[in-house]
């Protein structure tokens, strides 16, 4: 999967699917088991379903065939339990 690219040649960005929220970890980052193959830059934002911005990528741990990432919310993450959250 490639992004487009714009008429200067630059790549255009994609809003994509990360993956649901599937705990929350002891410093309080948000844990997401990740369903795009396609894995983030650390540092992405990640936006929740209503395209709010939560956070951004802090980390990526597990094996390598089934990664999870590891989220730095700037929002209470009891809010996002069980949520699928959005990477750009």
């Amino acid at each position: 999967m490639t992004p487009r690219k714009m008429r200067d040649g630059k790549k255009r960005s994609k809003f994509r699917k990360l993956g649901v929220v599937l705990g929350i970890s002891s410093q309080r980052n948000l844990i997401v088991r990740m369903e795009n193959d396609e894995i983030p830059k650390l540092g992405s934002k990640v936006f929740d379903k209503k395209k709010r911005e939560i956070g951004s990528i802090f980390d990526i741990i597990g094996p390598v065939k089934s990664p999870y990432a590891v989220v730095k919310c700037r929002i209470p993450p009891e809010e996002l339990r069980d949520e699928l959250l959005y990477v750009w």
